[in-house]
């Protein structure tokens, strides 16, 4: 994946703090079969875990999937999504 390819490749330079925006274009495949959330999931949880020993001396702040507004299915697969990502991102191993 090009994102990680960037973290892994950045210089290692002092910063205060790291922030992650996830987003992904599967939403709609997510409404169609839930199975589909886990390696987009999967993806963002690696992208945290290679950020954190990357910059291991800095806060990592993840935002969320944003709100949707246009359909109740994309609404509820965007909370499942957040909660998922929530939980996964909590089992991480602190540095």
């Amino acid at each position: 994946m090009f994102v990680f390819a960037v973290v892994l490749d950045a210089p290692t330079v002092e910063t205060d703090c790291v922030v992650i925006h996830v987003g992904t274009n599967h939403l709609d495949d997510i409404i169609e079969d839930i199975r589909e959330l886990e390696p987009t999931l999967e993806q963002h949880v690696q992208l945290v875990a290679a950020t954190r020993e990357k910059f291991p001396s800095v806060p990592v702040l993840v935002s969320k999937l944003l709100p949707r507004f246009d359909g109740d299915e994309r609404s509820e697969a965007v909370n499942i999504y957040n909660y998922r990502l929530s939980h996964r991102l909590s089992t991480l191993e602190p540095d």
